[in-house]
């Protein structure tokens, strides 16, 4: 996906092209099938000019696991709580940091199998950039699916993990886009207009 202020998730892998079969019944049925999203790819973050990537994960859990950091960001911000995560998923460690409370969000990066101090940390992160990045990531990485094997529209495991990104990005929008409402009926209210009266000397 592309970056947002110079920060972007970006993934590797190749998946196996299944040509859409509409006279097959089973295609059109909506099942939970994780087994069928268990792919492996390179997954890594590019943000600066730096980049860092981590060979041979599962992407579509990588995914979920960004999807529940970014919300938690954004809550720790909004509750003005200060916030540390750190999770291991297959072969690649994320972590997140927000603390003190009014600092920038600083994410880290690197592989399980090497020391916690060879991996890379992004900081100086809005909670907000870091999770409309996470959202880009999560629809690109849903189009590639698709695009793979277009029966996965009907596997529940990734309409829940878009639909979770989907809420991620209401949650980014500007507060002002809701303060602002136009009356799409103003002549039913126009009888309680006050009428103005110029004032003569």
């Amino acid at each position: 996906p592309r970056a947002i202020r110079n920060f972007a998730f970006r993934a590797e892998a190749r998946l196996r092209s299944v040509k859409s079969d509409s006279a097959c019944v089973n295609t059109q049925l909506e099942r939970s099938d994780l087994h069928a999203l268990l792919f492996s790819g390179s997954f890594g973050v590019s943000a600066r000019g730096r980049t860092q990537a981590v060979p041979s994960v599962p992407l579509f859990l990588v995914a979920d696991r960004l999807v529940e950091l970014a919300r938690e960001a954004l809550l720790a911000r909004q509750h003005a709580r200060p916030l540390f995560r750190r999770h291991q998923v297959g072969a690649v460690r994320l972590g997140v940091r927000l603390a003190p409370v009014d600092a920038p969000l600083a994410f880290s990066l690197g592989s399980a199998e090497a020391p916690a101090s060879s991996g890379l940390t992004f900081p100086e992160l809005d909670p907000v950039v870091f999770a409309q990045a996470v959202v880009l990531f999560v629809r690109s990485l849903r189009d590639a699916i698709l695009a793979a094997d277009p029966s996965q529209a009907h596997n529940l495991k990734l309409g829940d993990l878009v639909t979770a990104a989907n809420a991620l990005a209401e949650q980014t929008q500007p507060a002002e886009a809701e303060v602002s409402l136009t009356n799409s009926r103003p002549e039913e209210y126009r009888r309680f207009a006050v009428t103005r009266v110029d004032s003569q000397s």
